[in-house]
């Protein structure tokens, strides 16, 4: 033991020196050739210069309530197949600009039900920490009231640590919008049978704000010399804010607003607002595989509602994209 001591303090203190000789012209440019032609030498010096480039992209999927907020899709009621198809352009220096529409069939008709456009800006460049923040508006196709998102504004902000192993990060959203609907009231009042419209204003909003914790994994040369795939697992811990208001108007509620205008004001009118409270914990797998031009983005998130509720508990939400850049 001794002598093993001996020898391994005898080599850390052997001294070392780099060396410092020059490589000559033509050594240098023998090493740039090879790195020329090495296609992971590329993808790194690509993914740390970014570029300009439109993409242009089609995918499938059950989320349709927001661009970016996860976790505002999982409060959809409807379960749906929704088909996007989207083009974008994004900018070296971050900046992007994106539209979508989306594509489903209802009652025997199957059309664009609504589209939504998204200017975003994302700072990658920081060796500390990235960001994103967007906006997106969404326009509803008349006739297809009853299955478009309620959403018309959707704001979004997405900021995490990149040098840790395990990267904590934080998203913030706020997202707000109004619909109406029209419904046909066939009632009997006073022994009289009355026919009419009642129609329904719903104005609503919901602030959400999330931390999670995620690790990237990226692996080159998956199947050739071209390809590479980023598998990013999130554990994710959801809390928000959730307010709407429901008016209705019909002629009896006109009536009696016009005769009792006091005592009546308010009538047909409903309002809510929550408290901030944690509402669920979520688990996010996003997959992003790229080959050349080609990218296929699979992803899958899974919710689950805290609080005490009679709706259901648990709620997936998954999509897969086929996207090709132009740059």
């Amino acid at each position: 033991m001794k002598l093993f001591v001996s020898l391994l303090v005898l080599l850390f203190s052997i001294p070392g020196k780099g060396q410092d000789i020059p490589l000559t012209a033509a050594e240098k440019a023998s090493l740039d050739s090879l790195l020329a032609t090495d296609e992971f030498y590329m993808l790194m010096k690509q993914a740390q210069s970014p570029s300009s480039y439109v993409q242009l992209s089609a995918g499938i999927g059950n989320s349709y309530f927001s661009v970016k907020n996860r976790q505002l899709n999982a409060t959809q009621l409807k379960n749906k197949l929704v088909f996007t198809a989207s083009a974008g352009w994004s900018h070296k220096t971050g900046l992007s600009l994106s539209g979508s529409g989306y594509l489903l069939g209802n009652n025997g008709r199957t059309d664009f039900f609504q589209y939504s456009i998204t200017p975003a800006y994302t700072y990658s460049r920081g060796k500390k920490v990235e960001a994103a923040v967007s906006y997106s508006h969404y326009f509803h196709r008349k006739g297809f009231e009853n299955v478009a998102s309620p959403i018309q504004n959707d704001f979004y902000v997405n900021i995490n640590l990149k040098k840790p192993w395990v990267q904590p990060g934080i998203a913030i959203g706020y997202a707000s919008g109004k619909f109406t609907e029209y419904h046909k009231i066939d009632t009997v009042l006073n022994g009289i049978r009355r026919i009419f419209i009642d129609t329904a204003k719903t104005s609503l909003s919901d602030f959400s704000i999330t931390g999670y914790i995620q690790h990237r994994f990226e692996i080159y040369k998956v199947f050739n010399k071209k390809d590479g795939l980023s598998i990013v697992p999130q554990v994710l811990l959801n809390a928000g804010i959730n307010s709407f208001k429901v008016s209705h108007q019909n002629p009896f509620i006109t009536r009696l607003q016009n005769r009792y205008p006091n005592r009546f004001k308010n009538a047909g009118s409903y309002s809510d607002q929550s408290s901030l409270v944690i509402q669920s914990a979520a688990f996010n797998l996003g997959m992003t595989y790229g080959v050349g031009h080609i990218g296929i983005q699979p992803q899958v998130y899974l919710d689950y509602f805290i609080p005490e509720s009679t709706d259901k508990k648990f709620t997936a939400i998954y999509s897969v994209v086929l996207s090709y850049i132009f740059d």
